[in-house]
């Protein structure tokens, strides 16, 4: 399945519905697949414990990863290791830092919950 699609963005609903994380982590995270004129978006916010996944793009107050399709592509794939990328100025991050660390459990467990999703996905 295409990211961003209905199918995909069903899947990744379903994928988090029951996952619950820390009821006082709340903020939004985007990832922009792409380039800056037309990256396909995946919005994930975090709401009382709730996940919420959506392809809206950012709001001003989210954290923003951008990647390049290739690099999205490896990662997904597992060939590349997340960390990696971003050391190697592969994955640009912007928003609240300190947002993005008290997110980080939630968002790791978010990453564990759509892992069959990204599995199954073409870019």
């Amino acid at each position: 399945m295409r990211v961003c699609s209905q199918e995909w963005l069903s899947a990744a609903r379903l994928a988090v519905d029951e996952l619950r994380v820390d009821g006082q982590i709340t903020g939004g995270l985007c990832q922009i697949i792409g380039d800056e004129s037309d990256g396909l978006c995946v919005r994930i916010d975090i709401v009382g414990g709730r996940v919420l996944v959506d392809t809206d793009g950012p709001r001003n107050d989210d954290i923003v990863l951008r990647t390049a399709l290739a690099t999205a592509r490896s990662l997904i794939g597992g060939t590349q290791p997340a960390q990696q990328a971003v050391l190697a100025g592969e994955v640009r991050v912007s928003g609240d830092m300190g947002q993005l660390v008290a997110m980080s459990d939630a968002m790791f467990a978010v990453a564990d919950a759509l892992r069959p999703v990204w599995a199954a996905t073409d870019i």
